[in-house]
């Protein structure tokens, strides 16, 4: 998905004198800068951010979970997998120590296929869950949106389950007196 090097782009040529800043953070921090104002817009996945009335929200990606692993994986070359047969692998989840939507989101999966994953593994930060997955340090549950195999991870498609496997990333803003930037940035966003 490359809407957001794009929208950029567009955004610096009609805004110049507007500086963008990026801040990684973990989806609960992100929702809590927003509510603070320490942050204008966030990026969340799931569907919980609908339910926060303070906010509004646009879809910027509709995509469907699978199996993301190593290039040099066992599964990489399959065409399908089952959760079943990932049960034992370590899944790495993104979140710190406190909660993760992700984990909950994986987990949740696993539940609905009636078990439980042998080992969960929480990771701080999308780039070093990526370089563990690389390096063969586990597998996680990712949307096949994510191009990443410049960086030696594959996602496979998980085939035979009923689970709902949509995913949903949202822009995220503030209801109330959004500025005029966010506005136009929204609006580069739509198109």
């Amino acid at each position: 998905t490359d809407f957001l090097p794009k929208t950029l782009k567009i955004f610096h040529q009609k805004y110049p004198g507007v500086e963008v800043a990026f801040v990684e953070m973990l989806p609960a921090e992100q929702l809590d800068a927003l509510a603070r104002g320490r942050i204008d817009i966030g990026f969340a996945y799931g569907k919980e951010v609908l339910n926060i009335t303070s906010l509004r929200s646009l879809c910027v990606v509709h995509s469907y979970f699978g199996v993301a692993v190593s290039s040099q994986h066992p599964l990489a070359g399959r065409k399908g997998v089952t959760l079943k047969e990932i049960r034992t692998e370590t899944l790495l989840c993104l979140g710190g120590d406190g909660r993760s939507s992700h984990r909950e989101t994986i987990c949740q999966f696993y539940t609905d296929e009636g078990f439980r994953p042998s080992k969960v593994r929480q990771v701080e930060g999308f780039d070093s869950m990526v370089t563990l997955i690389a390096a063969d340090q586990g597998l996680t549950l990712l949307p096949h949106a994510l191009d990443l195999a410049n960086q030696g991870v594959v996602i496979i498609p998980i085939i035979g389950t009923k689970v709902d496997l949509d995913f949903h990333m949202w822009a995220v803003w503030q209801r109330h007196l959004p500025s005029r930037h966010i506005k136009h940035f929204v609006q580069l966003l739509e198109e």
